[in-house]
């Protein structure tokens, strides 16, 4: 029977909304959702209209909230199909997960079978009284899906660290004149400019007293000294 009911039948062109009346109106419910459908509980009772005394709702767990509970109603449901001889297979698994487009394709396809095969037996079907009073349990499916259904997460990725600006500096360098950098002893002592001058151009004493006083000041060769004052007269040019 199962293979008369085509991918491309009309069927399955249904609209959420005529499978919610249908359901609502035949089974006494009230679904806003497909994923209400994922306990199983309401499949079996509208194929028990349309095949009486092939399962047994007294079975069915109407409270279903849990993975477990919702299997064990499909388990119920797949031993009818095998004594009526359907051979449509039953996705339990993305059933009870709560996925939407398998619930929308299974209820649009029980919808088609219904109407092929059930005759004016709803219209005389007291679904309430059937189900001992119990009202189904839908709370499971708040939120679009079932608490049970398996979360999905994101992988994590390791992100490397921004690596920190070391050794480098926002502020603008200057450059020290030729006489600012020969103008430190070795004991980091300022020496001042005036008095290399007053050495370096002095004609009242000897070149080697000069070398002397210099050294003195700078424990550096006197060349090196003049060749600096030479350079600083050039930058002042």
């Amino acid at each position: 029977m199962a293979e008369a009911i085509g991918m491309m039948e009309g069927a399955f062109f249904v609209p959420k909304t005529e499978i919610f009346a249908w359901i609502n109106k035949t089974l006494k419910v009230n679904i806003t959702k497909i994923e209400s459908l994922a306990s199983g509980s309401l499949y079996c009772q509208i194929f028990d209209i349309i095949h009486p005394g092939k399962l047994s709702l007294s079975k069915v767990s109407w409270k279903a909230k849990l993975a477990h509970e919702f299997i064990n109603n499909y388990k119920i449901l797949q031993q009818a199909f095998l004594k009526c001889n359907i051979s449509k297979t039953i996705e339990v698994d993305r059933l009870a997960r709560g996925i939407y487009q398998d619930n929308l394709e299974f209820a649009q396809w029980l919808k088609r079978y219904f109407d092929l095969h059930c005759g004016g037996r709803a219209e005389a079907y007291d679904a309430v009284a059937k189900r001992g009073g119990q009202e189904p349990d839908l709370s499971f499916a708040e939120g679009g899906k079932p608490k049970s259904a398996r979360p999905i997460t994101k992988p994590q990725t390791n992100s490397p660290a921004p690596m920190k600006n070391q050794g480098t500096s926002t502020m603008p360098r200057t450059e020290k004149k030729p006489l600012q950098q020969l103008n430190q002893t070795k004991e980091n002592k300022p020496v001042s400019v005036d008095s290399i001058k007053k050495i370096v151009f002095s004609d009242t004493i000897s070149d080697s007293q000069k070398i002397v006083q210099l050294k003195g000041l700078f424990g550096a060769p006197v060349t090196e000294v003049t060749n600096t004052i030479e350079e600083e007269e050039k930058l002042n040019l």
